[in-house]
């Protein structure tokens, strides 16, 4: 594969759910839908707080958007500039799961990735 061909490649996934509705952890979590098949990534340039990362899900018959917390947002870039990443995510093999910890007594959330028929 030449250089050309590398950076040729697409890295954009295409996918949207049925009804667009945004999601934080702890909602998913609460309404025990802390885990599924990762749809989508993207980075929202134009967030008010910053570069935000969004990941479009399925699970337990639920689809829609996951803002992910800002620590996130190094990880899905790169997630988004690897080719293989991209195309695992298309072929539905990549999966996430929420996990909740601790910190000065507040509930705080991160998103773990992984192979779907792992999660």
């Amino acid at each position: 594969m030449s250089i050309s061909d590398k950076f040729r490649r697409p890295t954009r996934i295409e996918w949207a759910p049925g009804v667009p509705t945004y999601y934080n952890p702890s909602e998913m979590v609460e309404n025990h839908i802390d885990k599924g098949m990762v749809m989508s990534l993207y980075i929202n340039e134009g967030s008010k707080y910053g570069p935000s990362a969004v990941l479009g899900f399925r699970s337990d018959g639920f689809e829609g958007w996951l803002n992910l917390p800002h620590h996130m947002v190094d990880m899905v870039r790169k997630i988004l500039d690897d080719h293989d990443c991209i195309e695992d995510i298309k072929d539905g093999l990549v999966g996430y799961r929420i996990r909740t910890y601790k910190y000065d007594g507040k509930d705080y959330y991160t998103v773990d990735f992984g192979e779907y028929s792992a999660m």
